[in-house]
Formats: C-alpha cells, structure tokens, sequence
C-alpha cells in the first residue's frame, strides 16, 4: 500500500513540475519585439544624411547636397529636400511605409541602426529657385547617420 501512494505522489510531482515548466514558457512568448515599434525606434533614432539619391536607376545625388531628415515620434524636420520633402510635417509608419504631409507620395522604407533607404515615386518635374530641376520617376534615397 505504501508503495502505490509513493508512486502516485512521485507522478503527482512530475505532472505538477510538467504544468509549470509548460506555463513559463508560454509565458515567455510575450517578449517578442514589435517589429513596427523596433522600426520606428531605429528610424527616430538620429538625424539621416544622404549618402545617394538615384532617379530611375540614375545617379543624382547632386540635386539633394546636404539632404537630412530627422524624424521624431509623430513629426519629422527635414533640411535640402526640396522640392520633394517640406521642411517639417506630420508622419505616420508602418512596418515597410511611411506617410510624410506636404505632398509627399508613399514612401516604401528599410531601416537598420545605421541605414535608411527609402524609395518613392515622384510624379511632377518642377524648376524652382536654388535648385536646378527636380526629376519625376522612381527616387531611391540611402541615408546614413
């Protein structure tokens, strides 16, 4: 008789030690990043300077000298991105998109801690003053911090 209830407690315990080590790691699944807010931390994590702007596969780099974009929570500040990007405005993001106000069309985006590509469509050819010409076409921008 004493050895049917030492092995029903010594069951008892492993079923018991089964349920909790089960229950922790599924507890433990919860700690996956958001990969949304892992982006828009790594985006508003400093100021962006152009490295490369390409127009339809071409170089023209030189239409956006000294381009930079800071974007913070909801906001971003931006300086020598005319005619495409205003100085300032308003953003929202997802996990590969960013909507930027003033006109800017859907930006497709990639991010790492040091690295922003962003890649849009621009649709006008503009001449204003300070700059020589904007191109319509398929813009690709590289930024660096």
């Amino acid at each position: 008789m004493k050895s049917i209830k030492h092995i029903s407690l010594s069951v008892l315990v492993v079923v018991a030690l089964g349920a909790m080590i089960t229950f922790m790691s599924a507890c433990g699944g919860g700690d996956d990043p958001d990969p949304v807010a892992e982006n828009m931390t790594k985006l508003q994590s400093g100021t962006w300077k152009v490295q490369t702007v390409t127009v339809n596969g071409v170089d023209e780099t030189d239409l956006f000298t000294g381009f930079t974009i800071k974007f913070n929570a909801s906001t971003f500040n931006a300086s020598n991105g005319d005619p495409i990007f205003p100085a300032s405005g308003n953003y929202s993001g997802s996990l590969t998109s960013l909507s930027l106000d003033g006109g800017v069309p859907s930006i497709n985006y990639e991010v790492t801690d040091t690295s922003l590509k962003m890649t849009l469509t621009w649709s006008k050819t503009t001449f204003g003053s300070g700059r020589v010409e904007s191109i319509s076409g398929q813009h690709v921008f590289t930024m660096n911090k």
